[in-house]
């Protein structure tokens, strides 16, 4: 990934067409505060109810900041609208924007959870010749075929099996999609 400058936004410091690099998020959302550090809403006793992912989510309704909410076109419907949640344009984003896969090349995957799926069907969609989904789990894997992937291994297996099916030397992308500590020293 490259960062292209540092731009300051009320104090607040993102990587020029990546704010999900904000500093505010990453102090704030493991708090469970909203994206600017506030807690917007209580129980009945007073204690803070903490907000999920910066915002609220997995809800009905909530309530968020306004630079965290983004109008939907009337000409979107709401059954293909809910698509585009992050799982779906962080995986997207990180073939078409950080990586820019191109026909031909190979992308490997570390996870193939929310993100890790989007970013197989991303690398398909992006002409890619072999997507590599690599995870722990067996479901996981056998998903990661249906949204595209052309070989799935095992942490295990994976860098004998990478190794093998690119001449030696390894994959043109390695996408890490679960930002835990263990898959960032593997990839």
């Amino acid at each position: 990934m490259s960062v292209l400058g540092l731009l300051p936004v009320e104090g607040v410091f993102f990587a020029l067409d990546q704010p999900i690099l904000c500093q505010q998020l990453t102090l704030n959302n493991p708090k469970g505060y909203t994206f600017s550090g506030a807690r917007r809403l209580h129980l009945s006793d007073g204690k803070p109810l903490h907000h999920f992912s910066a915002i609220l989510s997995h809800v009905e309704f909530c309530v968020i900041e306004e630079k965290a909410a983004v109008r939907i076109p009337d000409c979107i419907p709401w059954a293909e609208a809910c698509l585009l949640g992050c799982g779906v344009m962080t995986g997207y984003g990180a073939i078409r924007n950080v990586a820019v896969v191109r026909s031909g090349d190979s992308v490997g995957v570390l996870r193939c959870r929310a993100v890790g799926l989007n970013v197989v069907k991303s690398a398909q969609v992006a002409g890619a010749s072999q997507v590599i989904g690599i995870d722990p789990t067996l479901s996981r894997r056998q998903r990661a075929l249906s949204f595209g992937a052309t070989h799935v291994f095992t942490p295990e297996e994976a860098l004998n099996a990478i190794r093998e099916l690119t001449d030696g030397r390894g994959v043109d992308h390695l996408i890490e999609a679960a930002g835990v500590r263990n898959t960032l020293q593997t990839a």
